[in-house]
């Protein structure tokens, strides 16, 4: 590991961690419209625009969509300069995708007073009530598979 220096001279030292704001990105309207509002169907609408039909899928990076990160680290470099497709997000995306389907195709899935929980928030993140309960119960008809 050695120390990077920017353009402008700026220098990162080695063995320094940086992190880059994304909700900056996915939280902008002009961006995302109605980004801070919860749309389910948000890139799929967004696929369905005339020459947008592969920019807006899961394992795709890009300065808009920052889950995989973007440039150098997001894609494999081979030593002789070439990109290489990566394949960790594709790997992840399927999985989560396969157990997604899995879960929501066998099991019927509530809460255990029926309401949604309240959010964490932690600085910049929201995350989920770590206490609360989620129940389930497997379908009608549906083998324990696993």
């Amino acid at each position: 590991m050695k120390p990077y220096t920017f353009s402008n001279g700026v220098t990162v030292p080695a063995g320094v961690t940086l992190a880059s704001c994304s909700g900056g990105v996915h939280l902008d309207d002009a961006v995302y419209p109605n980004a801070a509002d919860f749309d389910g169907f948000r890139f799929s609408k967004r696929r369905e625009l005339d020459g947008e039909s592969s920019k807006y899928h899961s394992v795709n990076t890009g300065p808009e969509f920052l889950v995989f990160g973007h440039g150098e680290h997001a894609w494999s470099i081979r030593s002789d300069g070439e990109a290489n497709v990566s394949p960790g997000r594709f790997f992840a995306v399927n999985e989560l995708k396969l157990l997604l389907s899995f879960v929501l195709t066998r099991y019927d899935i509530k809460t255990e007073n029926a309401m949604r929980p309240q959010n964490w928030e932690f600085g910049i993140r929201t995350l989920p009530d770590m206490s609360a309960k989620i129940l389930f119960r497997r379908r009608h008809g549906q083998k324990a598979t696993f």
